[in-house]
């Protein structure tokens, strides 16, 4: 999923354009106009998605 992004910072060293794109499947942020990738690790910062249910026992080979 792309998330079209404009602001003040960052902005492409290559060509100066506002305009940066975050790719949210991949983490990257990358110029719309020319390309250029700007960063490659975005951290997500949403909820993280784990049950654990009560019922199940805890085995002491799972823990690290």
């Amino acid at each position: 999923m792309l998330k079209n992004t404009t602001s003040t910072s960052p902005k492409c060293p290559s060509c100066l354009n506002l305009k940066i794109v975050t790719d949210q499947n991949t983490g990257e942020l990358f110029c719309s106009k020319c390309g250029l990738v700007l960063t490659d690790k975005i951290t997500d910062t949403g909820a993280e998605w784990r049950s654990f249910s009560s019922n199940e026992p805890i085995r002491n080979d799972e823990r690290c």
